[in-house]
């Protein structure tokens, strides 16, 4: 998770016993902010994963400190690579003070790039009965199940969608955007925001940038996305 105005890495646990949901807190480091050209650079291997203790007391404490002593601006759940489930009761008081909060949170939840024992849209809908006022960024557009999670979008107002990766001649090979859903795109423009996984994608930069004028939705649409609702959402001055 990016932590605003830190260039180290963090940790927000050590070894727990087996099952427990795994996670990572880390500042955004100085490479990846600095860097908007395409090509290949040298940058230090990412923080692993790691599992929090048991206790849901220290992990909420954890979740708590991070967010409000040290400014964190957005957490960051990806559930194909913890491997966790998000509906275990043991994270249910940690959604319920990222809730409270209204804090963003990016999250990996749709079965692509490649699926996982958890992910999928039924998980994130029973997730958001129970919390319904979560701020979910669907990262990926929620590929494969682009419009399952449009779905979960429309019925949840806090729900936002991420572009990493979608429309790019990349993935409409493997995981095309369906052009019947392309109206709820325009629908759905204030709570679309532009993603990239800058620098770990197998394109440029610009050419992530380039995939959001694959459909013409025009320069409104374009502007909020790339600009305006992280604006709004984050609160950019």
């Amino acid at each position: 998770v990016p932590v605003g105005g830190g260039d180290a890495r963090r940790t927000c646990g050590s070894s727990a016993s087996p099952g427990s949901p795994r996670c990572s807190i880390r500042t955004s480091p100085r490479w990846r902010r600095g860097s908007t050209s395409g090509r290949p650079i040298s940058r230090p291997e990412p923080p692993t994963a790691c599992t929090p203790p048991p206790s849901i007391r220290r992990v909420r404490c954890r979740v708590r400190r991070v967010g409000a002593r040290r400014g964190a601006r957005v957490f960051k759940s990806h559930i194909q690579v913890g491997d966790y489930d998000p509906n275990d009761p043991l994270l249910d008081p940690v959604w319920g003070l990222l809730e409270d909060a209204g804090t963003p949170i990016v999250i990996h939840c749709g079965s692509g790039p490649a699926p996982g024992r958890y992910t999928g849209p039924d998980r994130i809908a029973t997730l958001l009965a129970r919390h319904p006022r979560l701020v979910l960024i669907v990262a990926h557009m929620g590929m494969p199940e682009y419009t399952e999670f449009l779905d979960l979008a429309d019925r949840y107002p806090l729900v936002q969608l991420d572009t990493t990766m979608a429309f790019t001649d990349f993935t409409e090979a493997q995981i095309p955007f369906p052009r019947t859903e392309v109206p709820r795109l325009r629908d759905l423009g204030d709570r679309i925001l532009f993603g990239s996984d800058f620098p770990n994608i197998p394109y440029s930069y610009l050419d992530a940038l380039e995939a959001l004028t694959r459909f013409d939705l025009g320069d409104d649409w374009l502007r909020a996305v790339v600009h305006d609702n992280a604006v709004r959402l984050f609160g950019i001055d």
